[in-house]
């Protein structure tokens, strides 16, 4: 049986919670976590979880063959925007980390049912794979387009929306999530056990951490001995 971090690594999983590259929160349910990912490893064929690690040359140089097959979601944003000519164009190229194009496109082809199917292996890879990602992204975010830019603000009062419960009737509590990655590091699709290891490290220590973490219980990754 693949590792715990091989299996994550292959799906583009962080290890909180669900699959192809979500954010994080705060409180680490190890568990859960992984009896959700040995549970769909073990519901598939060992043909199929050999396919998908192992990784041969032509990855890089043919262009993926499962993206004409008709189980393709129809919304899929990779299959939308990796032409043949914007991946003869990528496909050679690295960022200084050592991510490539399949690094970045790998879910979306073993995963046809993805609506994106995309995510960056570092941050170097919004510039490198610009040809795939400016235009992926201005889609997913419309009517957002690059050139508006982006503005940081913590004024409340800036943030303009429709009052949903004006009398109160319905609303009884609201959540806003923020998550952020750490600089220098990979993300999912080329994160390797070592960064993990050191990101949790940096996050557990961290002052503005652990004034968040004071009424959580929080786990090292490996505290289960997951095997």
């Amino acid at each position: 049986m693949k590792t715990a971090v091989q299996v994550s690594n292959f799906y583009q999983l962080q290890f909180n919670d669900s699959r192809l590259g979500s954010h994080t929160s705060p409180t680490m349910k190890v568990v859960s976590w992984y009896n959700k990912i040995m549970t769909r490893v073990t519901n598939q064929s060992i043909e199929s979880i050999n396919k998908a690690f192992l990784l041969t040359a032509d990855r890089h140089t043919t262009y993926p063959e499962e993206l004409n097959s008709d189980k393709v979601n129809p919304k899929s944003l990779l299959k939308k925007y990796l032409t043949q000519e914007t991946f003869d164009q990528l496909k050679g190229v690295k960022t200084s980390k050592g991510s490539t194009l399949w690094d970045c496109i790998k879910t979306g082809v073993i995963n046809v049912d993805s609506s994106v199917g995309v995510y960056a292996g570092d941050e170097e890879c919004y510039r490198v794979f610009a040809a795939l990602f400016d235009p992926l992204i201005e889609d997913y975010h419309s009517p957002y387009k690059l050139a508006d830019g982006h503005t940081s603000s913590m004024d409340a009062e800036e943030v303009k929306y429709p009052d949903l419960d004006p009398e109160g009737k319905f609303i009884r509590s609201t959540r806003v999530r923020v998550a952020r990655n750490l600089s220098g590091y990979g993300l999912p699709p080329t994160v390797t056990k070592e960064e993990r290891l050191e990101i949790e490290k940096k996050v557990f220590t961290c002052p503005p951490c652990n004034l968040c973490f004071q009424t959580q219980t929080l786990y090292p990754l490996f505290f289960f001995g997951l095997k």
